[in-house]
């Protein structure tokens, strides 16, 4: 059965695009895939990583990226009534979409502890609030695709910001579809202790997606 579009969105010159298949969705943007509901193994064990590290038993969570809602809907079911999850998504047609097909997946009524911001990642990183865990899930991997705007969180300056807007001894976590070297050396650079965690799936022997996470000492 292919793949039957349901509607459209122009954000900051790029072009999303929303699909429905067997009751799942997938969001191109520019006629790229970013993500789909058949594979979210990975948007799924980035949520529970989220909570599992968090040093803050009552964490305050930013997410950047709502996307199909997969991430958040892991990390509000780990994390339950503890703490709070901020979510910026960008594009207002994305976080229509969630809530006319998507949210009812995942939760009757949004928690009570989980605010959704239609705002750019970039400038609630940059907004003096301290955060336990920054998840940011906005890209395909450490570089631009759904907004060319996202170049700064992977810059030096950026991961500069990321750091400051992180709490003692607070993380970062980074979705990606690929491995990044200069990426790492970027993240050490600037002063975090940084990882790279290979997803894998029983019966495939390379890794499908991979999780970064850097840490922020001192």
């Amino acid at each position: 059965m292919a793949w039957t579009h349901l509607d459209s969105a122009t954000v900051a010159s790029h072009q999303f695009d929303l699909y429905h298949r067997d009751g799942l969705y997938m969001i191109r943007v520019d006629g790229l895939e970013l993500m789909n509901g058949y594979n979210h193994e990975s948007e799924d064990r980035l949520g529970e990583m989220a909570v599992s590290l968090c040093n803050n038993p009552h964490p305050h969570i930013l997410l950047g990226g709502l996307g199909l809602g997969y991430t958040l809907g892991r990390i509000a079911q780990n994390l339950g009534t503890r703490g709070r999850i901020d979510v910026a998504e960008i594009s207002a047609a994305v976080m229509g979409w969630y809530r006319q097909y998507l949210q009812a997946q995942f939760f009757e009524e949004l928690p009570g502890n989980v605010t959704l911001h239609h705002a750019d990642v970039a400038a609630m990183i940059q907004s003096g609030t301290r955060y336990d865990m920054i998840i940011l899930d906005v890209d395909n991997g450490p570089q631009a695709l759904s907004q060319n705007s996202n170049h700064f969180l992977y810059s030096p300056q950026g991961l500069q910001a990321l750091w400051n807007g992180l709490a003692t001894n607070g993380q970062v976590l980074l979705w990606s579809s690929f491995e990044s070297a200069h990426f790492l050396e970027r993240a050490v650079d600037t002063g975090y202790q940084a990882s790279c965690f290979p997803q894998t799936l029983a019966g495939r022997e390379t890794p499908f997606h991979y999780i970064y996470c850097l840490v922020k000492k001192g």
